[in-house]
């Protein structure tokens, strides 16, 4: 149904087409208004000080032709539907007309077609224009979700900073070598945490991080917290895992607590020896993280083990809450080996390289 008072503009340098034309869409539309462009000067004038509903044109003119009044309709006024009434037209060149963007063409000797099209046409620009508006309004919805959410990631990281601020100065003020190694450990986990925020305060994706990018970042620091022997060399291998932000958590956890075990009962007396650390895909949808080194080893033990140790009890705790499997051997060494869920997104392989 088209509304009173249509504004329509028809370009046609033909006086008698322009007439027959007109008349027709004053009887079949009520109470429309049509307005005739003989030139591109005129059509240009027209469209530029007048808003109209649709645009008909003529595709051969003098010097002139559809195409480029198509072109300075969407300079000019985009969005206004535009069809193509011609008396010879072929379908190479309807065909192009409709991909540059005209709503359809009516050959002249077929005008009863013309009143559907102009309908169709309106109706078909203002779902367009609707779904355009409702998009942006979703985009500006998205932008104020994703600046709240930044704002949210940046003040928990700020927290989180001066918490591992206050604990880093209690550690300085202890005595005990006991005290110190539990608020150190503390600090770690609070950064392994920490770290994450911050990724997610400057990522584009909210939902997922790269393991390359999370992980590499976080061993470093582990190595620089309680690494004190330089006579320890490192490997590790990372696959890209797109995870989400609670499996890097519990994962970066399970890396801080194996780590930082590592560094302070696998090498006694600055002992020389290797740390090699994988992470990687070795089925469909499952990731495997493996963290080894050939230090002083210990009793081979599974997830289910019973040692009463703070630290096995995060880890243990850790892998159930990722639905992982965790299994730990002592051969030339201690090898912690984890399996856990992944999705289906590509993993490319990345190693990484400590000095």
């Amino acid at each position: 149904m088209l509304n009173n008072n249509l504004q329509i503009l028809y370009l046609e340098d033909n006086e008698n087409d322009a007439e027959l034309i007109r008349r027709y869409l004053l009887m079949s539309i009520e109470k429309c208004i049509v307005d005739i462009a003989r030139n591109e000067k005129e059509f240009i004038h027209q469209i530029t000080n007048v808003h109209y509903d649709i645009i008909l044109a003529d595709y051969f003119l003098p010097f002139y032709n559809a195409s480029e009044a198509l072109e300075q309709v969407k300079r000019i006024c985009p969005g206004c539907p535009f069809i193509c009434v011609s008396g010879a037209i072929g379908e190479e060149a309807a065909v192009a007309l409709l991909k540059q963007g005209a709503m359809d063409y009516v050959i002249k000797d077929h005008l009863s077609r013309l009143k559907n099209a102009i309908e169709l046409a309106i109706n078909l620009s203002k779902e367009q224009e609707n779904r355009k508006k409702a998009e942006a309004q979703i985009r500006r919805m998205l932008d104020e979700k994703e600046l709240m959410l930044r704002e949210v990631h940046h003040r928990i990281k700020n927290n989180m900073s001066l918490i591992i601020s206050i604990v880093e100065l209690h550690k300085d003020l202890v005595i005990d070598e006991t005290s110190k190694s539990i608020l150190r450990d503390m600090s770690s986990r609070l950064f392994n945490m920490m770290m994450i925020y911050d990724k997610l305060y400057k990522s584009v994706d909210f939902t997922n991080i790269s393991s390359v990018d999370y992980f590499g970042d976080l061993i470093h620091e582990i190595t620089h917290t309680f690494n004190g022997n330089s006579n320890i060399s490192y490997q590790i291998i990372d696959e890209e895992l797109h995870l989400d932000v609670d499996s890097l958590i519990y994962i970066g956890l399970i890396i801080n607590e194996i780590l930082s075990n590592t560094f302070k009962y696998a090498f006694p007396g600055y002992r020389q020896g290797t740390i090699h650390i994988s992470i990687r895909k070795i089925a469909e949808n499952t990731g495997e993280l493996v963290i080894g080194d050939d230090g002083v080893g210990r009793k081979t033990v599974h997830s289910d083990s019973d040692d009463t140790g703070f630290g096995t009890f995060l880890i243990n705790s850790l892998v159930e809450q990722i639905q992982g499997h965790m299994e730990i051997s002592s051969q030339n060494g201690t090898e912690y080996r984890i399996t856990f869920p992944v999705s289906k997104k590509n993993m490319y392989p990345t190693f990484i390289y400590l000095s």
